[in-house]
């Protein structure tokens, strides 16, 4: 297996164990603390815990303006992948990451494909479950770039969720936050995978959830990234070996839309409509 193969089935890739700000790559350890983490928290900085405004006083961040609480439930929660998205940006990338729990919803493998192999994440409404998510507290400028990586108009939607139970790990509450749910449905889950309690195979439509994704209560059966590669390339190109379909994925962008049209064939919606009210955004269509 090559570097690239690995990386497609490593999403949604390393995501830290505690809250952190991200400062141009690097994740510093971040005490969160109550509905402002930018203003209210310490990091760990230099040779100890620091105020987080002393901390941005040095990365030479002068806004302090509020920002928008952003769930994210994927690679959005990786300092790697967020490197790859803000590297190139000028100026400091500074924002917190703050880990929550989203009660009454999962995350699960959403119809396309992204350019670097993967089946990516979505939101989707299960009443009972809860999942562990991440909020990302962006400026305009962060959350403006964050559209621009998420396919906005294409692949994701992008609004505001509320009601919520969004519960921040100082317990902290919010009761609405801001996301991307799928614009074309979930892959479903294979004939003869069960999920908790039904003692059937796909006959209530369910999706598939992201297995490296804590939750609780979970009803969606889960798969890994690797097995759901493995699912989805003996459904779409039967013979080919998996990793031959990676490689293809990667290499042959007009066949990789090609795979995105036949995976949304039979997807499941998002049914968190109800709770969604979506915003478009600048040259969405």
């Amino acid at each position: 297996m090559t570097q690239r193969h690995a990386h497609a089935r490593a999403y949604p890739f390393a995501i830290p164990q505690e809250d952190f700000l991200y400062a141009d790559g690097t994740a510093l350890p971040l005490r969160a603390a109550g509905s402002n983490p930018m203003q209210d928290s310490q990091v760990r900085f230099g040779d100890g815990w620091r105020p987080v405004g002393e901390v941005l006083d040095h990365l030479g961040v002068a806004d302090r303006s509020p920002r928008l609480p952003l769930i994210g439930y994927g690679s959005n929660r990786s300092p790697e992948r967020l490197k790859q998205k803000y590297g190139a940006c000028p100026g400091p990338t500074v924002m917190a990451v703050t880990r929550a729990w989203l009660e009454d919803f999962d995350t699960a493998y959403v119809a396309h494909f992204a350019h670097y192999g993967s089946v990516p994440a979505g939101l989707q409404y299960r009443p009972g479950t809860r999942v562990q998510v991440s909020v990302l507290w962006l400026d305009a400028a962060q959350l403006e770039r964050m559209h621009q990586t998420e396919s906005v108009g294409d692949h994701y939607g992008f609004g505001r969720l509320s009601p919520l139970r969004l519960t921040l790990l100082d317990g902290v509450r919010l009761d609405a936050a801001w996301t991307y749910v799928p614009l074309h449905g979930l892959v479903p889950a294979p004939a003869g995978l069960h999920h908790v309690g039904a003692g059937v195979g796909t006959g209530d439509g369910c999706a598939v959830a992201l297995r490296a994704v804590t939750a609780e209560r979970r009803t969606l059966p889960a798969l890994s990234q690797g097995e759901m590669l493995d699912v989805v390339a003996a459904r779409l190109a039967p013979g080919r070996d998996t990793d031959q379909f990676i490689a293809r994925l990667l290499d042959d962008g007009p066949w990789r839309h090609s795979m995105t049209e036949r995976l949304r064939e039979g997807a499941i919606a998002f049914a968190g409509g109800h709770l969604f009210e979506r915003h478009m955004v600048t040259g969405e269509t």
